[in-house]
């Protein structure tokens, strides 16, 4: 797998999940991975793709489900790179409504963890345009139960599978628990 099959994938699932969920690039997350500066990626995503859209930091801060995939790839100077790809999940507190409220980070990962590092950097830099005016906290990243994958190749894809179809409340990725 690598960033264009994981991009296209996630753009065919944009169409099928709830309205309130929010898919991430893999793009993006890598380069907030990279950056690790969140008023510099902040302001790249600010500015709306066209005229009259919402930019995609006013999405995050509005989403109450945000989910980005989240690669090992550590060498910014390869152009592909990185071989195993795991979710991080940003879901806001029920009740708080869109936006105004707190949340947590939950990390899908199909390989017992070995992406903890990497989404927890990630969601370090992402936090601050999740919710704003929180910063210099320590990021709870949540090991979420997932189906443990049988080949290197099947990684986010055996995440992903727990979207369900649009508006569908019964999905897991809505109802998820933590691991123990």
């Amino acid at each position: 797998l690598n960033d264009q099959l994981i991009a296209y994938y996630f753009e065919h699932l944009a169409r099928n999940i709830a309205a309130d969920a929010l898919l991430l690039e893999p793009s993006l997350s890598h380069m907030a991975a990279i950056l690790q500066d969140s008023d510099t990626l902040c302001e790249m995503l600010s500015v709306p793709s066209t005229r009259g859209a919402t930019s995609i930091a006013d999405q995050m801060r509005a989403c109450p489900l945000v989910i980005t995939p989240i690669n090992d790839k550590s060498d910014p100077d390869e152009i592909e790179g990185g071989c195993h790809w795991s979710l991080l999940v940003f879901r806001r507190w029920a009740g708080m409504g869109q936006g105004s409220g707190s949340g947590k980070f939950e990390h899908y990962d199909s390989c017992k963890g070995v992406n903890a590092p990497h989404a927890r950097a990630v969601a370090r830099c992402l936090l601050p345009l999740l919710q704003p005016g929180v910063g210099g906290v320590t990021i709870q990243l949540v090991a979420m139960q997932t189906p443990q994958q049988a080949t290197p190749s099947q990684t986010v894809l055996v995440a992903t599978s727990h979207l369900g179809p649009r508006g569908s409340s019964s999905s897991p990725m809505y109802h998820a628990r933590h691991t123990d």
